[in-house]
């Protein structure tokens, strides 16, 4: 795996390394600016400009967006796109 740290526009379902609390995180963006999401099936929100919405690939084990006091990331915390090359 690796990353680039030019990355463009991020788009749903990108896999970023982002600061949060002083340690660096790896999670997939599921939500993006604009996007309306639903906590706990009562409290609708629109994702605001330059904030993204993060979830991990093992959602039954994963401490993401879901379980943080603040569960928006803002862009400038995003370090790298990353990319997986194919093994073989």
């Amino acid at each position: 795996m690796f990353g680039a740290r030019i990355f463009g526009e991020l788009q749903r379902g990108d896999v970023v390394a982002f600061r949060l609390d002083g340690q660096i995180l790896i999670k997939r963006i599921a939500a993006v600016p604009g996007d309306t999401i639903s906590i706990d099936g009562a409290t609708n929100f629109e994702i605001p400009e330059g904030y993204f919405y993060m979830l991990g690939d093992n959602p039954p084990e994963s401490l993401d967006s879901r379980h943080w006091d603040n569960p928006l990331i803002h862009e400038s915390a995003i370090l790298a796109r990353l990319f997986t090359a194919p093994l073989g």
